[in-house]
């Protein structure tokens, strides 16, 4: 096996938090007490809502509240390769990688965060064949 068999493994973990600033538009007070007079079953969408902490934008139905959230980016990666010479004329080649990424990003309401899930996986390998000084065949698989 010496000189012939090569192996290599990689594997990243990063974490990344990045504090981010929300600014968006919300019911006041007044518009909340009107559409819960109109309809009693908007209360639990509305608790989800926070309320206006920016004065003066000049509307009475809407409101500002602007607040501190964070990004969050997790991720797992990892790749493995395989170098391997049957002989002078042949070599084999191996590679599979894979990737699990979770990325949160904070909206206007608190409990309710943008997901993003992202997973891949690929591979390939290869066969490669001289036939001699003036041929060569390679055959190759991947997905």
């Amino acid at each position: 096996m010496r000189n012939k068999l090569f192996i290599f493994a990689g594997w990243e973990a990063p974490r990344v938090r990045r504090g981010v600033q929300i600014t968006g538009n919300v019911p006041t007070p007044l518009l909340r007490s009107q559409m819960l007079a109109a309809n009693p079953n908007y209360k639990a969408l509305l608790d989800l809502e926070p309320l206006p902490n920016v004065a003066g934008i000049g509307n009475a139905q809407v409101g500002l509240n602007r607040h501190s959230g964070s990004f969050t980016n997790d991720e797992v990666s990892m790749t493995v390769r395989m170098d391997y010479h049957l002989s002078a004329s042949d070599t084999f080649f191996a590679r599979y990688s894979f990737l699990n990424s979770n990325a949160s990003a904070p909206s206007i309401s608190p409990q309710n965060p943008t997901i993003y899930p992202s997973q891949d996986q690929s591979g390939t390998h290869s066969w490669a064949h001289l036939c001699g000084a003036a041929m060569f065949n390679e055959r190759r698989l991947g997905w």
